[in-house]
């Protein structure tokens, strides 16, 4: 019996390892001694004392020893399986899905703080099942995690890093349906990612659930550049050595190696004043962003009218800027100016951009004389009045 004991204990050093809360299986390893010490205790001998109307029930008894001593055999081992299965499911083996009777016994104790980066370079196109780009592809992730959970037992939150990064779920939400719904909600935006602030956010839900045994925290993003180095770079650095203090953490990037992108990064008229009397020229800067330099047809329009002088330029790192034919807007007033490129890229939200110009019809200006004189030209500001609005008759002249 003693090695039958000291083999369990064995067993239970082997697995624990398996479980999330170890502690429950370890006291079911221990409970399993029971039903091997009451077995001992019953074989002990005691003083016989014979009776004589007892010695026919003897006899049958061992006529039956064998069969009885099976039984006995299959009590045990049925009493001990018991008390070992009811420590392991008390213990949350890791493989399990679904769990009802585990998330009643261990209620309160998962914490889960998603990541998901919605910046606009997510909205990436690849081609994956059931995704159409890489933030559909996130909250398919997002979902098998949230559906491995144990309900009642395991807490979501969610945290998304457009600019700027906030929670959509801000306390521990132990309703994993009302979690899922919440993912299908995180909504693509076109502002960059600040995923400094949104990791410092899940270290602040980290530390204000302090009470919660297990805590992890999952990030996925498509680990861009401007995202994730340069002076981001350094804050990220200095937030992420403090989460393995806090969390257990798990990073998907879902950026690919191959990816490349061409986007227009400025566009502005060639003169700070806009006038409906004076021709313009509209200035473009386009980049290429990873892979190798390649054509695309840049074209402009002005209130999306398309204006001629469209051309095929080669775009890559250092690209120099893009000069539009010589242009006239005849009406005053706001206008949007957009330049467009067209290529086979695979993010589409930066191929286009656009500006507001307000163009002035005319310029009103207020002068104010020194000296008032009695002639037409007397007055210190009389020359300067007709240079901006000489009159008609001296224009036709």
């Amino acid at each position: 019996m003693l090695a039958i004991v000291l083999g369990l204990l064995h067993l239970h050093t082997a697995l624990a390892a398996g479980f999330i809360t170890p502690g429950f299986f370890a006291a079911g390893a221990a409970l399993v001694g029971i039903p091997i010490l009451i077995h001992i205790l019953n074989r002990r001998k005691f003083k016989v004392v014979r009776w004589a109307a007892m010695e026919y029930l003897l006899q049958a008894m061992r006529k039956n020893r064998r069969r009885l001593k099976f039984e006995q055999w299959i009590l045990l081992a049925t009493r001990c399986a018991v008390l070992m299965l009811l420590g392991a499911a008390l213990a949350r083996p890791l493989a399990c899905d679904s769990n009802p009777m585990t998330a009643f016994a261990a209620q309160r104790a998962g914490l889960h703080v998603f990541i998901i980066d919605n910046g606009y370079s997510m909205s990436y196109e690849t081609p994956r099942p059931n995704s159409k780009n890489q933030l559909d592809q996130a909250k398919i992730i997002v979902k098998q995690y949230i559906d491995r959970l144990a309900a009642g037992g395991e807490s979501v939150m969610i945290i998304t890093t457009a600019r700027p990064a906030d929670y959509v779920i801000s306390k521990p939400n132990y309703d994993l349906q009302a979690a899922r719904a919440a993912v299908d909600r995180v909504e693509q935006s076109y502002n960059e990612s600040d995923i400094p602030r949104a990791l410092d956010l899940a270290l602040k839900a980290g530390q204000d659930n302090s009470k919660s045994p297990n805590k992890s925290l999952y990030i996925l993003s498509d680990n861009t550049r401007c995202s994730w180095q340069g002076a981001q770079g350094e804050k990220i650095k200095a937030i992420a050595a403090r989460l393995p203090d806090v969390f257990k953490t798990t990073v998907h990037l879902l950026g690919k190696a191959d990816q490349w992108n061409q986007a227009i990064v400025d566009l502005q008229p060639d003169t700070n004043l806009v006038s409906t009397k004076f021709n313009l020229h509209f200035i473009a800067t386009a980049r290429r962003f990873g892979g190798h330099g390649g054509l695309s047809n840049l074209q402009w329009k002005v209130d999306d009218v398309t204006l001629a002088g469209g051309s095929d330029i080669n775009v890559d790192a250092d690209t120099p800027p893009v000069i539009s034919a010589s242009q006239k807007i005849d009406v005053g007033g706001p206008h949007v100016l957009s330049a467009s490129l067209s290529s086979d890229d695979h993010l589409k939200t930066d191929n286009t951009r656009m500006r507001v110009v307000e163009v002035f019809n005319e310029l009103k200006v207020l002068i104010v004389e020194g000296q008032r004189g009695l002639g037409a030209l007397e007055g210190s500001g009389a020359f300067l009045s007709v240079a901006l609005a000489p009159p008609r008759d001296a224009m036709a002249g």
